[in-house]
C-alpha cells in the first residue's frame, strides 16, 4: 500500500488506523465507535512489537500513536478487550527490590502478589 493508504482493522471495536497522518512513520489509531462496552474496560492495541493500553473512555478522547513505517502495513492489529479487576498503586523506593502487593477486587475477595524490581 501507498504510504497515505488507509490501515485498516475489520474487526473489535471499530478501531481504525489512519496512516495519511505520519509523522516519521508513525501510525495514529483512533475510536470512530463500541458498542455495549463499557467505559472503564481496557483496550489492548498491538501493532507489530508495541502494546497500548487504554480505557475505552480516554480512547475515545485521544488516539494513539504507533511507530509504523509504510511498509509495515501488512501487519495485524490485534485488538484485546480487556477487565480490570483488581488494582492498587505501589509507591516505589529506591532501596527497596522486594514488594508483597495487596489487591482488593471488586467482588470483595482479597487478592495479592509479590514482586522483584
Amino acid at each position: 500500500r501507498p504510504p497515505d493508504a488507509p490501515c485498516r482493522n475489520q474487526g473489535g471495536l471499530g478501531a481504525r488506523a489512519v496512516a495519511g497522518r505520519q509523522e516519521r512513520g508513525a501510525m495514529e489509531v483512533a475510536l470512530v465507535g463500541a458498542h455495549n462496552v463499557p467505559e472503564d474496560h481496557v483496550v489492548s492495541l498491538r501493532f507489530g512489537d508495541v502494546r497500548r493500553q487504554v480505557q475505552l473512555g480516554k480512547l475515545r478522547r485521544h488516539s494513539l500513536k504507533f511507530p509504523c513505517p509504510p511498509e509495515a502495513f501488512h501487519e495485524p492489529l490485534r485488538v484485546e478487550l480487556l477487565q480490570v479487576v483488581a488494582a492498587t498503586r505501589v509507591a516505589l523506593k529506591q532501596a527497596k527490590a522486594d514488594y508483597s502487593i495487596p489487591l482488593d477486587a471488586a467482588d470483595g475477595k482479597q487478592n495479592g502478589m509479590s514482586l522483584d524490581l
